[in-house]
């Protein structure tokens, strides 16, 4: 999880912005970063009609998919390897996320191969959380990275806000890895890739985090919301790689 997602998009250079809105109000943000003109974060932003609407969760759905191909630029050649990590407690509502986004990516992948042969090799990994297994999460997932060595990395996980407001209504796409657990433990270290490998990481604002940073609460839907958003990713992850 990350503490004050707000943060992350205000300080990029508004020049470096661009926004674009659909016809149910739902909107992309796309950043690049100061040095460069390549696009290197975008924030998908909704209402919370999805939770109800499969017309609206289609939706976002396409805006998480061209996201994901704007930013992350995935591109891989036969035999190259994916490896896809849900970072979270898997028993604990809306931490779960990255949990659920990778077993249905995974599940959707294998039910595709019985059928058509892909060509690219798929894996995926839940570190769970160090009070369940006593093992550091980004120690377990750096390793699990080094043993796999993949081409490309996905990375899922539950982002918390100060701003009740964003609670279950922003996704973050950005081509750069995540801090595990970093909105409650203060964390300074981050998922790397000894051998190169292209990681995009897409999280779900999820959680509400108190101003001392101590506290984490959600929405009553809590449950739906994160079931909703979590197909969403997934489906909008399977879409871009089954183009490839």
């Amino acid at each position: 999880m990350k503490t004050n997602f707000r943060l992350c998009a205000s300080s990029l250079q508004q020049k470096n912005t661009k926004k674009s809105q659909n016809k149910l109000g739902m909107s992309c943000s796309f950043f690049a970063d100061e040095k460069a003109s390549d696009i290197n974060l975008c924030i998908v932003e909704f209402g919370l009609e999805y939770a109800y609407s499969d017309k609206h969760k289609k939706a976002i759905c396409d805006l998480i998919y061209e996201a994901i191909k704007k930013v992350g630029k995935p591109k891989i050649q036969s035999n190259q390897k994916v490896l896809f990590i849900g970072v979270g407690n898997p028993n604990f509502t809306a931490d779960c996320f990255g949990v659920c986004v990778s077993k249905r990516i995974y599940s959707k992948l294998y039910l595709s191969t019985q059928n058509s042969s892909t060509k690219f090799k798929f894996y995926y990994f839940n570190p769970d959380i160090r009070a369940k297994t006593g093992l550091d999460t980004i120690t377990l997932t750096n390793l699990v990275i080094d043993e796999v060595s993949p081409d490309i990395v996905f990375l899922f996980d539950c982002y918390a806000t100060k701003h009740n407001n964003r609670v279950g209504r922003v996704v973050e796409v950005k081509n750069k890895a995540l801090r595990p657990a970093s909105a409650v433990e203060g964390y300074d270290d981050k998922i790397v890739s000894k051998n190169g490998a292209k990681i995009i990481s897409i999280g779900a604002v999820l959680l509400k985090v108190s101003k001392n940073g101590q506290m984490l609460s959600m929405q009553t839907n809590a449950d739906l919301l994160t079931a909703r958003i979590s197909e969403c990713v997934a489906d909008a992850v399977c879409g871009v790689l089954n183009e490839l």
